[in-house]
């Protein structure tokens, strides 16, 4: 699989622009945690449904963090590296936000919603560990084809 058309090919203009979106993605997590308590009402969503979206919230940040680190798929394939440093940089985020919380009116920090945020991130990095793998098939298997013919 190549990269889109609009994803840049230069390995550091692809760390870059993963970079870039994982910043602004960590700015939309910063804006929703700074939404007070008593606003989060007219959002009309059940507390623990509302809990549940740290999940697929945290990951797209990793999803996006893992990328900027590792450039590309194959990347996350061949070493743990770039998966644990994504862990770190993601846990120390969540640790972060929650702690930013605690000066929110209205708001408090949870070591459950830190949880829930790693919880997303390794669904994520598992998730993008085999589609890596399933690439790598999958371009193994079309360059035995193309030596057999």
């Amino acid at each position: 699989m190549s990269a889109p058309k609009n994803i840049p090919t230069a390995p550091w203009r692809r760390h870059a622009f993963w970079a870039c979106l994982a910043a602004l993605y960590a700015g939309l997590i910063f804006g929703l945690s700074a939404i007070p308590g008593s606003r989060l009402s007219e959002f009309a969503l059940d507390p623990a449904l509302a809990n549940l979206g740290h999940i697929p919230l945290y990951a797209g940040f990793s999803a996006l963090v893992l990328m900027a680190l590792a450039g590309d798929l194959s990347a996350v394939r061949r070493g743990l590296w770039p998966t644990l440093y994504t862990l770190a940089a993601v846990m120390t985020y969540a640790l972060f936000d929650e702690f930013h919380q605690r000066f929110v009116p209205g708001r408090t920090s949870s070591t459950g919603d830190i949880a829930l945020d790693l919880l997303g991130a390794a669904i994520a990095l598992v998730f993008l560990y085999a589609l890596a793998r399933r690439e790598a098939g999958a371009r193994g298997a079309d360059q035995t084809r193309r030596s057999s013919l």
